[in-house]
């Protein structure tokens, strides 16, 4: 275990430590149970399941092979929250998604499969990461020498205090503004800093300043994020300020996101020991093909030698029931023959006794020994006869029986021989036997030869974490790497903090010795969990900035950040209302405007960042699948029309990502796309997929029209926070955003306790432009989810008539009439 020089755990009461952590680890661990329990499959497969088909092989690094499949979509929050395994010929792989589109997925295995699988199967085991949370819980409850709990209590604490343990003298550069640099200052002295930021107000920026600062410093840091998209986009900003640091410095473990740069990737952990095992792998591959041919031929030799030794047994069998039978058949032709000889001696004997009693009294009297010695002949053979008649009916049975086990001998021989694999008429007993010995000495030696070689990969791998000065990693692998479980750094910095589950934030806090820094906005969204115990709402549903009280900016623990370089302003200044609200600032820098400028020239509305297509005229009727997910066929129709027309424009496409709160709608716009040929174009998900990441033109479909304040996005109440899910989804835009709603339903939202909907509505009326949907698409045929052939069909059917219904939206300028809502 590494652990930065000099360090010694604080001192504290020891009676009070101890009080307030074992009851907290105590109530995680009660969370979790009951959360695993809410989790557990109701039988023993997997939580997840998924058909994938077609697998390909594209290429091998080292000891690593990469499979392209296609899939059926699946959900976001699964691929981030889970282990996957690939199920292939009745055989459990374990894998790593690397890459992922609306119909493909790309999986990285480490071992070696054929190159083509047709068919297979992708699972996932969402309890297992939490299992894992649970042991580290244990092990830090039961280690608390190696572990900095008190700076990880204090992170929980209301009432915490930082404590300065450094004034180093160094200045913040001069990429960061003015509040950046004063959270690079705290940050800098205190032991713990929460940095507020809403979107887009540089905390990547910053964060990768605090590390080039700490590592020149001489400490050692982690950085770490719920998401590796958040991961990465931070390790590239690290990359462009250490330009200079030797190779491994840097080292990123876990799976790149699929928009990772190349540049982040030659940090990964697996980049860097594949640079070093070159020799290794170059003795051990062919030995592991040598090793893999072996062992697909053991079971052959093993088969065979077992069903030869069969036919051996059985031909042995055969000869001596042969034997036997031959011995009886000899015994049966003696006895057979003394049967004949006594009656015919029996036969004559009586004959001549029936002779001499009717000779004459005189003449018997003569003959009277005879007579006697006839009949004791006859009086002695006659039972002796019985019991050779009673010995040879025995031995008739025994000879039977001797028949059929000869011949049950002779069949399990020939059913022997028809299970052969192949055939061994040229190998003796004996010479099979050592074939087979040969071949199990050989795989015993093989197998410890490419263990070895893997046990000096992975010390490659130990050295490479030990020698490391910055690691960016997921959050989950801070607790689940069996590499990173020794390690300890002087600096733990957590991103996107109110994702992640707080006893994953405890559990990481602790590897910090000197310095906490959580950095996050706590208007973003909050962990999911699917139990709703008393338990899992205290610890697990609420994020950390919920549980350590921190409610706005005016706290000793807390700076913020509050000028964003992200959006255009008029989008920022929807967000605005719901931080103002909550007591923070939020404003754009001052060039925003003309830099998103050539990103509202797209269509649709060039010129206009804010836009609201009204679907109110359309009378759209929003319905629910099987699973009792919304959709709205309408709305779907028009956000793949917007996004045709974005991507359509002249130059350089944007990127475009429509946003939906409900997955079945999320999945019928994938459909939709697909059938536009718009797939590898066009980004779709639901708002947690988007989280950390952002993209030049958001459409934001809200799917529901009626009731609007009763559904997931207007109802208020202990457990929904439908304010923070739709920052989220609005703050991803950088130039232009698009919200597709029911202006009319929109309005009802003014008088929920966080109407940012409705803001979003007002500010379109001042800033942007309010269209009628109708301009764009005409009504569309009612149609249900039920097939997902005949829905397609459907579904291409309306998009060729529609075609013949709309008006191009970039060619609607913001007049009077066209800003009002119909």
């Amino acid at each position: 275990m590494q652990t930065p020089a000099g360090w010694t755990a604080p001192k504290m009461d020891h009676a009070d430590h101890h009080s307030t952590l074992v009851p907290m680890i105590e109530s995680f661990r009660q969370a979790i149970a009951d959360e695993l329990r809410a989790r557990q499959p109701l039988s023993d497969t997997d939580s997840f399941t998924f058909p994938i088909r077609n697998g390909r092989l594209q290429h091998r690094a080292g000891r690593t092979s990469y499979f392209l499949f296609d899939c059926q979509p699946i959900p976001d929050h699964i691929l981030e929250d889970a282990h996957p395994s690939l199920l292939a010929n009745d055989q459990r792989h374990p894998c790593r998604v690397v890459g992922f589109s609306i119909d493909g997925l790309a999986l990285a295995l480490d071992t070696e499969l054929q190159a083509e699988i047709p068919q297979a199967h992708l699972t996932f085991d969402s309890i297992k990461l939490l299992q894992a949370l649970d042991k580290r819980l244990v092990q830090i409850l039961r280690q608390q020498a190696d572990f900095n709990t008190a700076l990880s209590l204090k992170a929980f604490q209301p009432d915490a205090v930082p404590r300065l343990v450094d004034s180093a003298g160094i200045s913040a550069p001069p990429c960061l503004n003015t509040e950046q640099a004063a959270a690079f200052a705290r940050a800098l002295q205190d032991d713990l800093l929460f940095v507020l930021g809403p979107p887009g107000t540089g905390k990547s920026e910053l964060i990768s300043a605090l590390a080039q600062a700490f590592l020149h410093l001489g400490q050692r840091i982690l950085i770490c994020s719920p998401t590796n998209t958040a991961i990465d986009h931070i390790l590239d900003l690290v990359l462009d300020k250490v330009l200079d640091c030797p190779r491994g410095t840097i080292v990123r473990v876990g799976t790149a996101s699929p928009d990772s740069s190349e540049r982040s990737q030659t940090t990964n952990l697996e980049a860097l020991v594949l640079d070093q095992m070159t020799a290794i792998e170059a003795t051990v591959e062919p030995l592991r093909k040598q090793l893999s041919a072996l062992e697909a031929d053991l079971p052959g030799l093993e088969s065979l030698l077992q069903h030869t030794l069969q036919i051996s047994i059985c031909q042995r069998t055969v000869a001596e029931l042969q034997q036997r039978h031959d011995l009886l058949v000899g015994y049966e032709e003696r006895l057979l023959s003394a049967i004949a000889r006594v009656r015919s001696e029996l036969e004559e004997a009586h004959h001549r006794l029936a002779s001499l009693r009717a000779l004459p009294f005189v003449f018997r009297l003569l003959k009277r020994r005879q007579i006697a010695q006839t009949e004791q002949f006859i009086l002695e053979e006659t039972p002796e006869q019985a019991r050779r008649y009673a010995a040879l009916r025995m031995l008739e049975q025994d000879l039977r029986q001797s028949r059929r086990l000869i011949q049950d001998a002779q069949a399990r021989e020939r059913a022997a021989r028809e299970h052969l694999p192949f055939s061994a008429d040229n190998f003796t007993l004996d010479e099979l036997e050592l074939l087979v010995r040969v071949t199990q000495h050989t795989i015993r030696e093989l197998r410890q030869t490419v263990t070895d070689g893997e046990r000096r990969i992975a010390e490659i791998e130990r050295t490479i974490i030990n020698r490391s000065r910055i690691i960016a990693t997921t959050l989950t692998r801070t607790y689940a790497s069996k590499l990173l479980s020794p390690e300890r750094f002087d600096v733990v910095i957590l991103d996107e903090a109110s994702m992640g589950l707080p006893p994953a934030v405890f559990a990481a806090s602790c590897l910090a010795t000197k310095k906490l820094i959580i950095v996050g906005d706590y208007l973003q969204l909050p962990p999911i969990t699917v139990a709703k115990t008393e338990h899992t709402k205290a610890w697990l549903a609420r994020d950390i900035y919920q549980i350590a009280q921190i409610t706005s900016g005016r706290d000793q623990r807390v700076v913020s950040l509050a000028t964003q370089y992200r959006m255009h302003p008029d989008i920022a200044r929807v967000a605005a209302r719901l931080y103002a609200r909550a007591g923070l600032a939020y404003h754009s820098a001052a060039h925003m405007g003309a830099a998103r400028r050539p990103l509202t020239a797209y269509a649709p509305a060039p010129g206009q960042p804010l836009i609201v297509l009204d679907t109110a005229g359309a009378d759209p009727v929003t319905k629910r699948d099987r699973r009792g997910s919304p959709y709205n066929l309408y709305h779907a129709m028009l956000a793949v029309r917007l996004a045709m027309q974005t991507v359509s424009t002249p130059g350089e496409a944007p990127s475009v990502s429509i946003i939906a709160p409900y997955r079945a709608q999320v999945h019928l716009i994938e459909r939709l796309l697909r059938l536009q040929g718009l797939a590898d174009l066009v980004q779709a998900g639901t708002v947690h997929r988007f989280q950390g990441r952002q993209s030049d033109v958001v459409i934001f479909d809200t799917v529901t029209t009626a009731n609007i304040a009763r559904t997931m996005l207007g109802w208020v109440h202990e457990d929904a926070a439908p304010h923070k899910l739709i920052n989220v989804a609005i703050t991803r835009a950088k130039g232009k955003l698009i919200l597709i709603g029911h202006a009319g339903a929109l309005e009802e939202l003014q008088r929920s306790p966080e109407p940012l909907l409705w803001d979003f509505l007002q500010l379109a009326r001042e800033y942007g432009v309010i269209v009628p949907a109708t301009s764009l698409l005409a009504a569309v045929p009612d149609i249900h989810l039920d097939s997902t052939a005949q829905t397609d069909q459907l579904l291409s059917e309306v998009l060729a008539r529609s075609r013949t219904h709309r008006q191009p939206l970039h060619l609607i300028e913001a007049s009077p009439a066209a800003v009002s809502v119909s």
